[in-house]
Formats: C-alpha cells, sequence, structure tokens
C-alpha cells in the first residue's frame, strides 16, 4: 500500500513515498520527531496529522477535553519525548478542494493549529468535537 509523508518544521520539509502494507511502527514515528515537529500522512485518501506541541506553551489548556474517536476519525494527544503529539487519524479528505499540494496545506493547517493554541484559543480542537 502506498503511503506519502510529509514532515516539516515551518520552512524546512521533507517528502517520502512509503511503499508497505501497514503504516511505518511507533519507533519509526518517533525518530521523526526528533529532527520534525509537523507530519502529514496520506493513504488513499485517508489522511493523518501530526503537529508537535510545547507544554509550556498551552496556557493551561486541558488537552483530554478534546480527545475524540468517532470509530473512523479521532483526535488525540500523546506524550513524545519532552513534547505532546497533536494527531487528528482517519480524515478522508476530497483532494479536488485544496488549490495547491494537500499536504502542505494540511502541513500549513496544522502549524496554524498549534499557533492558536499557544494564544489560548481551542476553536480548532472544538471543531473536531462536532
Amino acid at each position: 500500500m502506498p503511503q506519502r509523508w510529509i514532515t516539516c518544521v515551518e520552512e524546512n520539509t521533507a517528502q517520502i513515498t512509503y511503499h508497505g502494507e501497514s503504516d511505518m511502527e511507533s519507533s519509526r514515528h518517533n525518530k521523526f520527531f526528533k529532527y520534525y515537529e509537523v507530519m502529514i500522512r496520506e493513504s488513499y485518501d485517508w489522511w493523518d496529522i501530526s503537529v508537535l506541541l510545547d507544554p509550556a506553551k498551552l496556557k493551561e489548556i486541558d488537552l483530554t477535553e478534546y480527545e475524540a474517536n468517532d470509530g473512523e476519525a479521532s483526535l488525540t494527544f500523546e506524550k513524545v519525548g519532552k513534547k505532546i503529539c497533536l494527531e487528528l487519524s482517519g480524515c478522508h479528505l476530497d483532494c479536488s478542494s485544496f488549490d495547491e499540494d494537500t499536504m502542505e496545506s494540511l502541513a500549513d493547517l496544522a502549524i496554524q493549529i498549534r499557533k492558536e493554541l499557544y494564544t489560548g484559543k481551542t476553536d480548532a480542537l472544538k471543531l473536531f468535537l462536532g
């Protein structure tokens, strides 16, 4: 199953095409986060968005209030080293609705969500709760 990945730290990006029967194991996933802070994964129009958060910048936001799992899509928060990984998994997107490269657009979205969280705003997370 071919999968595409994009990882980035602000302007530094890397794109990888991964061919395999399953997603990369978590140990490799965590190694990526030693060098990058945003990861976008795609497999046949199913998307995952991950972004690392600095807990010291979260302005006392209780992230557990926003965790959600509807069976297909989920929003979770997991400790990765000294940071917290916000992961939105199982998004089914119509890529034709994006003007630019979808992966870059989703990476930009992840960075914007992180910036909003650092100002204490949680509107983006509330959208995932429905």
